[in-house]
């Protein structure tokens, strides 16, 4: 599905105003030795080269330069295994300013960081990693003038060896209770937002499952946020939105306020019912576009036992975009399910108009500036 969508990218840059190019970025990743012990950070390097005449503003999210996993941003081998991401899934707003890296021509910068504290590498033995993108988002900057850019770059695979097992980071203690580190206004605050969540989560759920089938196809509400009908995909968002709320009504969800990030929350996989609130959820509002109601859907969302969504795209505009240009991610996209429970503006799932271009084929080109923002 990811490749999919970037391939998509790469093919639709003739009428716009944004460029495909290739060879101004050297992505490099390079272990700090080859063998690593129990008790060692399995760190490695990873580094950009911009190999071009001008400075390059580079999106840090999604890569190494972000100072934390935040998405699984590296495909991990143990032989013919994939490794598991255990790391941070996030809510977030769409990229600023402080979000982009400066590179002057020639420039190269680096950034050390611990594969072990995204990827479960506990088993000794030979491991291949690669990062798994083979785009990044970027402007190009001349004078006054910049051009929004997706930049291919090829990742060549690097491996390290671990000689001997290690403590699972899934098996370390995570702290347990409904409320960590939360003052009681944050905890009214909180449960304010977890009955929120579970009625809208709950009505999603009753929605889907009422919707006759023969006015599906036609459905204004589901198909902006999850594109083209298809009952299989269909069948996938109903039965995720079953066990998010059937999450959200579990006496074991927990939440930890410790978070002084600004996002909005994030979830990790080795602690599969607690929800991490940070700055943004605490400015939210209760209910509405990007809620504290609805942010506690998209990260319950994530949990692996709940629907294992990924965050493809964050805001309204892109998941629209994603919806008409690939179906398949957007019933996989945390921030389209909370949309959809939202229903901020308000859209029915009766038989209605389509939004223009759902379900059809479609020119995508002028959706691509949309899809990078």
């Amino acid at each position: 599905m990811k490749t999919t969508r970037l391939l998509w990218l790469l093919l639709c840059f003739v009428s716009t105003n944004t460029l495909a190019q290739s060879g101004e970025l050297q992505l490099t990743l390079s272990p700090l030795k080859q063998s690593y012990q129990e008790q060692d950070s399995l760190t490695i390097e990873f580094s950009l080269r911009n190999t071009s005449s001008n400075s390059l503003r580079v999106l840090k999210r999604g890569t190494p330069f972000e100072g934390s996993f935040s998405t699984d941003m590296f495909e991990v081998m143990f032989g013919k295994v994939l490794v598991p991401y255990i790391g941070r899934r996030v809510k977030r707003r769409p990229p600023g300013e402080a979000d982009y890296l400066r590179l002057l021509p020639g420039e190269r910068v680096s950034t050390r960081f611990d594969l072990s504290r995204g990827y479960e590498m506990d088993r000794a033995g030979l491991y291949t990693v690669r990062y798994r993108d083979n785009i990044l988002k970027a402007f190009r900057v001349t004078g006054a003038v910049k051009t929004r850019l997706v930049i291919q770059v090829q990742s060549s695979s690097i491996t390290l060896q671990l000689i001997e097992d290690r403590p699972p980071l899934s098996s370390l203690e995570i702290s347990t209770g409904n409320f960590v580190a939360c003052s009681v206004p944050q905890q009214s605050t909180l449960n304010d937002s977890l009955t929120s969540a579970q009625t809208i989560a709950l009505q999603s759920q009753q929605i889907l499952n009422s919707t006759p089938t023969a006015v599906r196809p036609g459905a204004q509400r589901y198909i902006t946020w999850f594109g083209q009908y298809q009952s299989s995909r269909y069948s996938t968002v109903t039965s995720n939105f079953q066990n998010i709320s059937a999450a959200l009504v579990d006496p074991e969800l927990s939440f930890d306020c410790s978070c002084n990030e600004d996002i909005y929350a994030y979830v990790v996989s080795f602690a599969p019912k607690k929800v991490f609130l940070c700055n943004i959820f605490w400015q939210a509002p209760l209910v509405g576009t990007d809620s504290r109601a609805g942010t506690l859907i998209h990260e319950v969302s994530h949990f692996f036992a709940v629907a294992n969504t990924a965050d493809y795209v964050y805001g309204q505009t892109d998941c629209k975009a994603l919806a008409i240009s690939d179906p398949d991610s957007a019933i996989d996209n945390a921030d389209s399910h909370e949309y959809f429970a939202e229903n901020t503006p308000f859209l029915s799932m009766s038989s209605g108009s389509v939004p223009s271009g759902a379900g059809a084929t479609i020119n995508p080109a002028p959706w691509l500036l949309l899809l990078l923002e």
